[in-house]
């Protein structure tokens, strides 16, 4: 399968987005993971996939749930404050520094800074700690 490169994409790690095509059509979630090289992105709590995981010596085997990858062409920025999915521009502000904002509102695009997300490994250890 030959990969066709994409212009530069808005979409970062840390944004708010909406789902706007597919089964997960509306959802809403974080980027945790951006692949540029493969178009695609995964979203917090969007994809969710079941791993049949095999038992080791280091971790309980068993179903787990992930986050598969989406096509970045799917997903669309979300203004929280307007409920809205955008488009994103870049601007520059007072001082000069070039800024992300929102096409539609014009606000300026925020990160999710504060969010977390627990890879499979880091569950398991989770889970191996309580035992």
């Amino acid at each position: 399968m030959q990969v066709v490169k994409m212009k530069k994409s808005k979409i970062r790690t840390g944004d708010f987005v909406v789902v706007i095509s597919g089964k997960n059509k509306g959802a809403k979630g974080t980027v945790f993971s951006v692949d540029k090289k493969a178009n695609k992105v995964r979203v917090k709590g969007v994809n969710i996939v079941k791993l049949h995981k095999k038992p080791t010596a280091q971790s309980e085997g068993g179903i787990l749930k992930k986050e598969a990858a989406i096509h970045i062409s799917n997903v669309m920025l979300f203004d929280k404050e307007k409920d809205k999915g955008s488009k994103a521009s870049f601007k520059k502000d007072k001082d000069g520094v070039k800024v992300r904002m929102y096409k539609k509102t014009g606000n300026e695009v925020k990160i999710d800074a504060l969010y977390e997300y627990k890879s499979i490994k880091e569950q398991q250890k989770g889970k191996n700690a309580k035992s």
